[in-house]
């Protein structure tokens, strides 16, 4: 991979609990890795890249909890 254009951080949010009720503070986990810790968490499988927006969906809402859907949680 060529790492000459890349950033040397990297910011991301995981999923850190499923919520039981309303979304809190501490559903979510907001994460700044630099380029070496990124690419030491990535799969073989794993490929990154560059968000320029993001859309939030009233159903995604429901896609946290842990329960059988139309889709995987």
């Amino acid at each position: 991979m060529a790492t000459s254009n890349l950033p040397t951080s990297y910011s991301r949010y995981t999923l850190q609990e499923r919520p039981e009720a309303y979304i809190t503070p501490t559903t979510f986990k907001y994460e700044t890795l630099s380029l070496e810790e990124l690419k030491s968490s990535m799969k073989d499988t794993d490929v990154l890249v560059q968000v320029d927006y993001i859309s939030l969906d009233p159903a995604m809402r429901g896609w946290l909890r842990d329960q059988r859907s139309y889709i995987a949680p």
